[in-house]
């Protein structure tokens, strides 16, 4: 969880989206480079804490609240897709990708699970 942990200590310092973006732009640099360094890309403005924090071993609520969510709809692993409620068992094509966010309840899913909407719910807060 050491991503998710220094995508959220970012996001304390509203560099989330910039730090996603490098995250995802040197992804081959993943494990190689320090998640300080990606910090420092990204304009972290506080690197001092943002070093203590990605040090930190207290529980994200953030994160946790996503792995309690994915164990509650099911996901077994990543990538789980999931668009409108509708989990694909692999990632659909572009095409029904783009056809499935307006509407997805008119577009032929081939071998989605429909994900229970109260599981949703339930983990919203």
């Amino acid at each position: 969880m050491p991503a998710a942990r220094a995508a959220e200590c970012a996001r304390e310092q509203g560099r989330f989206a910039e730090y996603i973006t490098q995250v995802y732009a040197k992804q081959d640099s993943l494990g190689l480079k320090p998640w300080l360094d990606f910090a420092k890309e990204t304009a972290i403005p506080d690197i001092i804490d943002f070093s203590e924090c990605v040090a930190e071993k207290a529980e994200v609520p953030n994160i946790a609240g996503g792995i309690a969510l994915g164990k509650t709809i099911g996901v077994r692993g990543t990538p789980t897709i999931i668009i409108n409620g509708w989990r694909y068992p692999m990632p659909p094509t572009d095409e029904l990708s783009r056809s499935s966010v307006p509407s997805s309840q008119q577009v032929h899913h081939p071998n989605p699970t429909r994900i229970d909407e109260k599981a949703f719910a339930s983990n919203a807060n």
